[in-house]
């Protein structure tokens, strides 16, 4: 099992905990790099790689690594930042503060509390292409060509958190503060459409924090 966070204080490298998913048993930290709020994680069968969400430049970031590096990685002594395999900046999304795997496709989510979210489809085969060239640093000169546009976008209901699907429904998360939590349950079969409260098959009350 493995859960992402990040320092609130800002003092140390945002990291990944790893789990006995079994036991419950802390098997390791990972050092991630730099501090970004790494709100969503997802795995990726097709290409065995654990994808995170980040920042950089003041740009939304999707990351990727390895599941052979991650096993890898020493538990036993403090360790640098641990390699990624891909880093992709997204050009049409503020923030990447949510991912998940679907179909061949990462669906990206932007945390909004003022006002509807949304939520980004990259195709998992165009973030690779696109990934950042390894050892060339961004600059206001090359960082355009390094940004990917989504396949599709729609409007998402706001405060969203996670996302997940089945077959045949996708799974929205809704929390902020000390409010009752809700879990939205949206139809993806047919055509598309948004994601908004009046579009929903189920809404679920959950208990606050519902991260």
């Amino acid at each position: 099992m493995i859960v992402s966070a990040y320092d609130h204080q800002r003092q140390g490298n945002s990291i990944l905990s790893i789990m006995d998913k079994r036991t419950g048993r802390h098997l390791k930290n990972i050092i991630l790099k730099g501090r970004p709020h790494v709100g969503g994680i997802t795995y990726d069968p097709e290409h065995d790689l654990l994808w995170v969400c980040g920042r950089k430049k003041a740009r939304a970031q999707l990351f990727a690594i390895k599941l052979t590096t991650i096993r890898q990685y020493p538990a036993d002594q403090p360790q640098k930042p641990i390699q990624y395999q891909y880093s992709t900046l997204l050009k049409s999304i503020t923030r990447a503060s949510l991912v998940s795997y679907h179909d061949g496709a990462l669906w990206v989510g932007y945390f909004n509390i003022f006002g509807d979210s949304n939520v980004q489809s990259f195709q998992v085969s165009a973030v690779i292409k696109g990934r950042e060239k390894a050892g060339v640093k961004l600059t206001a000169r090359n960082i355009r060509s390094n940004e990917l546009k989504s396949e599709q976008r729609w409007q998402a209901v706001d405060k969203i958190q996670g996302l997940t699907f089945s077959d045949t429904r996708a799974f929205f998360s809704q929390s902020y503060g000390l409010d009752d939590s809700w879990i939205y349950v949206f139809a993806t079969t047919g055509r598309p459409q948004q994601f908004t409260p009046e579009k929903a098959l189920l809404k679920i009350r959950m208990p606050a924090h519902l991260e």
